[in-house]
């Protein structure tokens, strides 16, 4: 839906998110590659800059990989946020 999602959408994206601790590393890691190379959607934004905000821990030092999941290695900066 890209731009034409409505709040009361991706604010129940964050509270599902949020009351699911065994996914919210997967969350943040697929957020964070995602918004990459969609930076212009804005919904997708906010969802992203949230999860970044609450679970860079685990972004940064790779908590709670999955099986299915490739490691990554992300700076503490996250370069693409830093002003």
């Amino acid at each position: 839906a890209g731009n034409y999602v409505k709040d009361d959408v991706w604010h129940a994206l964050i509270v599902t998110i949020s009351n699911a601790p065994y996914l919210q590393g997967y969350c943040v890691r697929s957020l964070y590659k995602v918004f990459q190379t969609y930076s212009d959607q804005e919904s997708l934004v906010q969802v992203a800059v949230w999860c970044i905000g609450e679970y860079a821990e685990m972004l940064v030092n790779n908590v709670k990989v999955l099986e299915m999941e490739e490691p990554m290695t992300v700076s503490a900066c996250l370069s693409t946020l830093c002003l």
